[in-house]
This record gives structure tokens, sequence and C-alpha cells, in this order.
């Protein structure tokens, strides 16, 4: 039979756990709770550090209270001693974590769950906040003077060997680089039927009379041209900020300028923090010589016809030598847009050639072929291609986009985030095309979001110089390789380990690099071709005839038959009713015996799958320019790319 002290004892555990379930809808605490139980301060101190310790939800540590609570009530009500129940109770911290781990185990999976959703909840908002107040607490801070570095061979070039110092002030009286607002445009031919069929001007063109006199008003600026061109360098140091050329320098490449403000760039849509990163950097040089030095080259084309009408063949001879010096001192700052600015110069100087030759093949002394000869085969694209200043450029950027641990790494910063989107819109522009680019754009338009996500997403500091060098090596290698020995450049992906999310800035600037490649080896192949074609013209003035072989010219005429750049076999040579030409195979790497590739005027092409012949009927047609020698074109495509002659429409 049971005490009548335990069913005391029991009916205040029962009346207290009521208690208890009531104080906690009523937001009481068990600290509360324990403080009205009425047990000793010195129990009470115990029980605290016990459910202290056990570090449970609220309701458990409100039960575990009540049990501890009824266990020492239950054995004082026994007669114990306090100190001897305390005692016997144990350590606190041990009792602590046995209650802790039968407490958890005896969870719900419901009440786990839930648990686990709120602290990763709470986990998600929290790592999101600091890493908020990570992303904002950085800022870079440029420390490198990469132009410096860019511009210390350009410093360092001989006053003598310095063309700029020929150009420097016959460009600054003549106002040269003014855009045409000087009277350069009288050069040009415009058709007053058609608005876009513009061409350089032509003996017996409407406006011919008023280009040779604007040739005679610039006798001295042509002839500076022709004297600058034969020096080693162009010899001018870039600048980022108009205002810190001399003035010399400003009045030639900017006349009529009168607040060096006028210049500057435009940044839309950037804060001010970003637009003073960016006005600094070497994104911001400008490279106002390279198109006034192309304008150069299509005056010397006029001259040249004129000088075709006053029977001086020298002159001409002098201009095409001076169009190819000219070309090679544009690609002088090592960037790839002043590589590229200098082919087509280039280009220009073959299309001169061949018009001048055209019907005129004893228009030339041998020993003017040969130094034409000579002219053409100091173009080398491969060299003009140098990716220098195009790293140094990157290695800037990178340096205003990242903070700076001082250890070669940091992480994406507010203002890099504006400057990513800059070179996102300048090099690709915004096109829902681009996956790269809804994807940069989406994400940049929310700071609050992409600063976090660049974080994550995004290389470092460390990751992004370290794939800059590796995208470099991979340049310098391929860019040896010919293409028919197939490298690979058709895409950045493979460098880009299939990340181009992850190297934004990396997959934005050197995108292009297939078509720099291609562009190299057009220019080879039209280079070679018209160095056969010139030897053969040698030939023909030393034996009376054309070569039937390309073999018959090597030796003294020609070192070795050029390789056809698409199949590595020797370019193809026959002899025409009209002379001499020189092919390649083409993409389907055929001979068609030097029949074509025809295009339509606007440039189609019969699509795959339909007959080309039957789909020449009914379009106007007319053969590809050798200009436009190109290694893109379908192999289904049936005709070859002929080198020589050029049909240019210079």
């Amino acid at each position: 039979m049971r005490d009548p002290s335990q069913n005391r004892s029991a009916s205040r555990i029962s009346d207290f756990r009521h208690s208890l379930c009531w104080t906690l809808h009523a937001g009481v605490n068990w600290r509360q709770q324990l403080a009205q139980s009425g047990l000793p301060v010195e129990v009470q101190e115990v029980i605290g550090k016990v459910v202290g310790k056990t570090r449970l939800m609220r309701s458990e540590k409100c039960d575990v209270t009540s049990d501890l609570i009824a266990h020492f009530e239950d054995g004082m009500d026994r007669g114990q001693e306090t100190l001897r129940l305390i005692r016997e109770f144990g350590r606190p911290d041990l009792a602590a974590k046995l209650i802790r781990n039968s407490k958890i185990r005896s969870r719900s999976m419901f009440t786990k769950y839930a648990r686990w959703t709120a602290l990763g909840g709470l986990g998600v908002v929290g790592g999101s906040i600091a890493a908020l107040v990570w992303f904002y607490l950085g800022h870079p801070n440029p420390s490198n003077d990469y132009l410096a570095e860019l511009n210390a061979p350009i410093a360092n070039v001989a006053d003598g060997d310095r063309a700029w110092n020929v150009y420097r002030d016959v460009w600054a009286r003549f106002a040269f680089c003014n855009d045409g607002d000087s009277g350069f445009d009288a050069i040009y031919y415009h058709n007053p039927s058609d608005d876009s069929d513009t061409r350089l001007i032509r003996p017996g063109d409407d406006g011919w009379e008023r280009a040779l006199a604007k040739l005679d008003e610039s006798a001295e600026l042509l002839e500076s041209f022709r004297s600058g061109a034969k020096r080693p360098k162009f010899g001018l140091v870039l600048q980022a900020d108009v205002s810190r050329y001399s003035p010399e320098d400003r009045a030639a490449l900017f006349p009529g300028l009168e607040n060096v403000v006028d210049i500057r760039l435009e940044w839309a849509g950037v804060n001010h923090k970003v637009e003073t990163l960016l006005d600094d950097s070497m994104l911001s040089v400008l490279l106002p010589h390279v198109q006034c030095i192309r304008n150069a080259a299509r005056m010397l084309v006029v001259d040249s016809r004129r000088a075709v009408e006053q029977r001086d063949t020298d002159r001409i001879v002098q201009n095409i030598e001076t169009i190819m010096g000219l070309a090679r001192q544009t690609a002088e700052p090592d960037f790839p847009i002043c590589a590229l600015v200098g082919l087509a110069i280039n280009s220009i100087g073959l299309d001169l050639i061949d018009e001048m030759l055209d019907g005129n093949p004893d228009r030339f002394s041998d020993k003017q072929l040969e130094r034409i000869q000579e002219a053409v085969a100091s173009i080398d694209p491969h060299e003009m291609f140098d990716f220098r200043g195009e790293r140094l450029m990157v290695l800037d950027l990178i340096q205003r986009i990242f903070t700076d641990d001082g250890k070669g790494d940091g992480r994406m910063t507010r203002e890099g985030l504006g400057i990513l989107r800059t070179v996102n819109e300048m090099w690709v522009g915004l096109n829902d095309e681009h996956e790269l680019d809804g994807f940069l754009n989406e994400l940049l338009e929310v700071n609050a979001i992409a600063g976090p996500a660049s974080l994550l997403l995004g290389a470092t500091r460390k990751e992004t110089t370290e794939k800059l060098d590796e995208i470099i090596d991979e340049i310098d290698a391929k860019f040896e390789i010919p293409f028919w020995e197939g490298p690979s450049l058709e895409t950045l992906d493979e460098v880009l380990d299939g990340n181009a999310r992850k190297y934004a800035l990396l997959a934005n600037i050197f995108s292009a690099l297939p078509d720099l490649y291609r562009a190299s080896e057009r220019t080879l192949a039209n280079r070679d071709g018209v160095l056969l074609a010139i030897a053969a013209h040698r030939y023909r003035l030393r034996h009376g005839d054309w070569p039937e072989s390309p073999r018959q010219l090597t030796g003294s005429l020609l070192r070795e038959v050029p390789l056809d750049r698409v199949n590595g076999q020797p370019l193809k040579y026959r002899r025409t009713e009209s002379g001499i030409q020189v092919h390649s195979v083409g993409m389907d790497r055929d001979d068609d015996g030097g029949k074509s590739l025809m295009v339509a005027e606007n440039g189609a092409y019969a699509p795959p799958g339909v007959d080309q012949e039957q789909w020449m009927i009914g379009h106007e047609m007319k053969p590809l320019p050798a200009g436009e020698f190109s290694f893109t074109r379908p192999a289904y495509l049936d005709g070859d790319w002929i080198i020589w002659p050029r049909r240019s429409n210079l």
C-alpha cells in the first residue's frame, strides 16, 4: 500500500506539470518555473546548471526542469538530506550530456526536420549577410603601372629610329587626324545613286581633279609618310589620359581640341568609383594614330593612280614600300586591334600591287619588282600579333576588379562588378543569343545578388591571373601552327575548362581569338600568293614568257614554292589567257582548276543540301575577292580561292 506522503508528492508533481504547460503557453521560461518550485537554493543551482548545459529547445528544457524538480522533491519527501541528494545526483555537466542525448534521440522526425530547416534557413540568412558585408567591405587598390610597362620598349627607341618624330609636326600642321574634316574626304568617290558605294577615287571619276588638288596641297604630308615608314619603329608613347600627352603630341593626335575633357571616354551606366578606375586604366588608352595611318595608306593609293598618269613608276614603288612600312608600324602597340588594322593596311598594299600590274606586266623593271617583293615579304602576321599588350591590359583590369591580399590573390569587389559589366558590353554587347551575356547582365543588374554570388561563382584574382597566363601560352603556341595542321582554336572553352562564366572577364576579351588566328593565316595566304605572282612577273621580264611551273622560280626569284595554308601542299599556279593565276584549293580541299568560289552580291552562299549551280540561277553572282580568303566557309561549297589576281574594288 502506498504511503500517504507519496500520494501527496505525486499530486504535487501532477499539479506542477499542469502549471508548467500553462506557463509555457503564457511565455514563462524554465528559469521562472525553477524559481517558483520552492526547492532549496543549492538544489536550484544544480538544476539550473544541468538544464543550461543541455542546450536543448525551450520546451525540452521545461520538461527537463520539471523532471529534475520532481526528482529532488521525491528525495526530500523520503527524508533525504539536501547535500546527500546533490552528491548522489552526480556531476551536472555529465548529467546534462546524458539528458541531451536522450532527448535528441526521442525527438520525432517532424521535430528534427523542422529544426534542421530552421537552422539551415538561419545559416543561409546569416551566411548571406556575412557575405554581403564581406563583399562590400572589399575595394580594389590598383598599384601597378602596366601602361608604363607597355611603353617601356617604345620609350627606349632611339630618336633616329622613331617615325613619330617625322610625322608629328606635319600631322599637326595638316590636321591629319581630324576625321576627314580637313578635306581628306576628297580621295573618296561616292556613288551618287548609292550612298553605300564608296571607294577610293580613280582617274575619270567626278571629283578626280579635286582629289589631285588635295594631293598637291598635301605633298609634304605624303613625303613624311615615305620618309617615316622607313624607320623601324613608330615610337609613340601611349597615354590613358589625353592631358598627359605633350602639347606637341596632342596637337598632332587631336587637332582642334580645345579642352582635354572633350576627348574623354564616356562610361555609361557606371558609378563614380568605377568611372575613376576606368579613366586611369589601360582600357582607356586611345589609339587615334591607328586609323590615321590607314587613311595615309589610302592617300598613297590615290597618289599611285596619279603616278600612273605621270609614268612615275619609282614613286609607285615608294608608295608600296611605304604602305608596307606603315602596316608594320601600326601593329607596334602590341594590341590585337592594332595588328588587325596593320593587316588591313597590308591588304591595301597587296590590292595596289595587283592594280598596278593588272594589264601592265611590263610597267616595272626587275629591280623595281624586287623592291616590291621585299616589301611584301617583310610582313609577318605572327610577329605583328603580339599579345603582350593584351596581357598587360587584362592584368591592369584584374587589379581594378579584385581586392589584393598581398599574396597575389583577392576577391571580387562591387567596383569590379561594374567594370566587368562594362567590359562585357564593350566586347560582345547585349545580345540574348549569347548565354554568357544574358547570365552576366541578369546577375549584374542586382548587386545584392551579384555580390555574394560573384564570390561563389566567379574566379578569384589568383585563379584569373593563372588562367590568363595559360591562355597567352596557348595563343603563343598555336599561332605558330599552320591551319593545315588543324590547331583547335574554334573556342576558348577548352582553355577555360568549360567554365566561361567563372572566367567571364577572360572569356569576353579573348572571345575573338579564333578570328585573330584566321586573320593571321589569311594574311599569310595572300602574302605568299602575291610573292609567287611577283616572282612570275620577274621571270617573264627575264625570259620573255610566263613560267610553266612555279618550280622554275625557286632560286634567285623565290626561295621556295609557298604552301597552301589549307592543305599544306604547294599553292596552285596556272597560266591563263590574260596572264597567270595563283589559288588555294579552298575549304573543300580539292583543286577545281582555278574556278572561283562564287557568292551572291549580298554575300550569301547556297545553303547545305541545295545544288550550287541551280541556286546560282536567279542570283547576281560575283567571285569571292582574294582579300576575303577565309577558313570558315563550309567544305561542301565547290570552288577555289583565287589569290592572284585579287580583283579588288579598292
